[in-house]
C-alpha cells in the first residue's frame, strides 16, 4: 500500500500554476542528493509501500496511517481557508493544526530515520561493550542462543567481528513508527498549541518553497553548528510553509496574526527548508525550483570553508 509521508492535499497547494493545457498539474522537485530538478504530479511525490504499517500476524496493521488520515481530513478544510485569507483561528481549529504539524514533524523519513539510526547505533555500542568482557560475552552469547552447541572458537570469532564492527546493526521500522507518534502526540504538539503564532505573506514575486521536512525549528540566535535547538528554548522559531504565500511561524515572544514579509525574510525562510530537508525540495516554479538547488550549493560550500572549531 503506497502511503504519502508528506499529505498530497499539502502538496498540491504548490503546484505550478501556469501548467500547460492538456497537462497533468504539477509540482517543482529540486532533488538535493542528486543536484536534479523536476517536475511531477503531487500523487507520485513523498510516497513510501506502507510506511505506517505495523506487522501484525503477518498483515500489515493500518492504524497509524488510519489515525493520519483522521488527522488530515481535520486539517485540510483549515489550511485550505488560511490560503484564502482567513485572518483568525477558532481554539479547534488552532488545536487540529497544531496536531497536524506536530505529526508532519515526525511522521517523515528524516526523523524516523535519525531515530532508527541512533537506537542501531545504540545496540552496537552495547555489543562492542559486551565483545569487551570476554568472560561476560561467552556467557550472554550462550544464553542468547540456547539450545544451540558453539565451540570457544566459534564464539571468539563472534566476540572479534563485533569489536571490529564488522556487523551492521539495524532498528526495525515500527520502533521509529512507535517514537514517531509518542513524539508527536506528547511532546510536541503541547508545545506547539500554546506558542504564539503569526503568518508571514509573501509579496508579489516572492514565493516561500516546502520541503520532504516542512515543520522545523531553530534557535536563530545561537552559533551556526551547535546542536540542540529545543521548542522550549526562549528564542527557538518553528517554520511551516502553508503555501507558496503563506508561511506558519510558531514563537515563544514573536508576533501574532497576519504580518507581511519581506523579500529577505522569505529568503531566510525559503534558506532553512533547503537545510532541513531529507532530500527534496518543493516548488511552484521551475526558477524557484533551480534558485534552492543553488541556495543548498551555496550554503554547503560555506558550511565546508568553515574553519573547524
Amino acid at each position: 500500500m503506497e502511503q504519502h509521508y508528506i499529505p498530497r492535499f499539502y502538496l498540491e497547494a504548490f503546484q505550478d500554476p501556469t501548467t500547460p493545457a492538456g497537462q497533468t498539474p504539477a509540482l517543482w522537485i529540486t532533488d538535493l542528493q542528486e543536484a536534479t530538478i523536476s517536475r511531477r504530479a503531487p500523487k507520485n511525490v513523498g510516497k513510501r509501500t506502507d510506511y505506517y504499517a505495523f506487522p501484525d500476524g503477518g498483515q500489515a496493521n493500518q492504524k497509524v496511517e488510519d489515525l493520519l488520515s483522521q488527522i488530515e481530513s481535520h486539517a485540510a478544510p483549515i489550511v485550505a481557508r488560511l490560503r484564502q485569507g482567513q485572518e483568525g483561528l477558532a481554539s479547534q481549529e488552532r488545536a487540529d493544526l497544531a496536531y497536524f504539524m506536530a505529526f508532519l514533524a515526525t511522521r517523515v523519513p528524516v526523523f524516523r530515520d535519525a531515530i532508527e539510526t541512533f537506537m542501531a547505533e545504540l545496540a552496537e555500542d552495547v555489543m562492542t561493550m559486551s565483545a569487551s568482557h570476554t568472560e561476560y560475552f561467552k556467557r550472554t552469547y550462550r544464553k542468547a542462543n540456547a539450545g544451540k552447541e558453539f565451540t570457544e572458537a566459534e564464539i571468539e570469532d563472534a566476540r572479534q567481528a563485533i569489536l571490529r564492527r564488522a556487523y551492521k546493526v539495524r532498528a526495525k521500522p515500527p520502533l521509529s513508527l512507535a517514537a514517531a507518534v509518542e513524539a508527536a502526540n506528547d511532546t510536541i504538539y503541547p508545545v506547539l498549541v500554546e506558542m504564539r503564532w503569526a503568518f508571514l505573506s509573501a509579496g508579489e514575486g516572492a514565493s516561500f518553497l516546502t520541503c520532504d521536512n516542512p515543520v522545523s525549528w531553530v534557535d536563530p540566535t545561537l552559533r551556526p553548528g551547535f546542536y540542540g535547538s529545543g521548542l522550549a528554548m526562549k528564542k527557538v522559531e518553528v517554520t511551516f510553509p502553508i503555501g507558496p504565500k503563506l508561511c506558519l511561524l510558531a514563537t515563544w515572544e514573536g508576533p501574532s496574526g497576519r504580518v507581511p514579509a519581506p523579500d529577505r525574510l522569505v529568503s531566510e525562510m525559503n534558506r532553512r527548508r533547503t537545510g532541513f530537508a531529507g532530500r527534496f525540495v518543493f516548488a511552484n516554479s521551475e526558477q524557484d525550483a533551480l534558485d534552492a538547488l543553488r541556495l543548498f550549493q551555496a550554503e554547503r560550500a560555506k558550511t565546508q570553508s568553515r574553519p573547524a572549531e
